[in-house]
């Protein structure tokens, strides 16, 4: 005779490594809160509160919360080169400065390839800053659309210096000379 638990499925510790986790999430409600809420943009909370749990069920549902002309931008970071960050570094600043640094250059980058995808599936006009600066991200990665492992691993790593911009990009005619990425300090 067989234990009855031994037919449950409980899933995995945590939702990082659970793949049947959208199968049986439960929705409490947070995610529609959080969406409807233009100030809210960040979820805090303690270890195992659910944090990537909903995130997760966000990813796999985004047509159930979001709108056609809304865009998600799922990150990953486990192929992520933490040694990024001793590039980043200066004698001068707090060293919590590199990784706000990384993750900035990073979520723009990212923020860059999600719009020019989502404009180009749609078959709508590309402004041209955006088409500089997927030429610039052609020429500095080899790829216009780089991953976060060649983003912040073996290219960035290879740079001597690199300045962060504050908070934005502009890419006057597309060349790399006029390309300015400046401040993060």
């Amino acid at each position: 005779m067989s234990d009855i638990l031994s037919w449950i499925e409980v899933g995995k510790l945590s939702a990082e490594r659970d793949d049947n986790l959208v199968n049986y999430f439960f929705d409490n409600g947070v995610l529609q809160s959080v969406i409807n809420t233009p100030s809210s943009f960040l979820i805090l909370g303690r270890k195992g509160a659910g944090k990537t749990a909903l995130f997760r069920y966000l990813t796999n549902n985004p047509r159930e919360y979001l709108k056609d002309n809304e865009v998600l931008v799922s990150l990953s970071f486990e192929d992520y080169n933490w040694r990024v960050h001793s590039l980043l570094s200066n004698e001068y600043a707090a060293e919590s400065l590199a990784y706000k640094q990384s993750w900035k250059f990073v979520i723009l980058v990212e923020v860059i390839k999600a719009y020019l995808k989502y404009l180009e599936e749609n078959r709508l006009t590309i402004p041209k800053p955006l088409r500089n600066a997927k030429v610039a991200l052609e020429k500095i990665f080899d790829t216009p659309f780089p991953s976060i492992s060649v983003l912040v691993g073996r290219k960035l790593l290879g740079l001597g210096k690199i300045s962060l911009p504050k908070a934005g990009l502009d890419i006057s005619d597309g060349d790399l000379n006029s390309l300015e990425l400046n401040g993060g300090k």
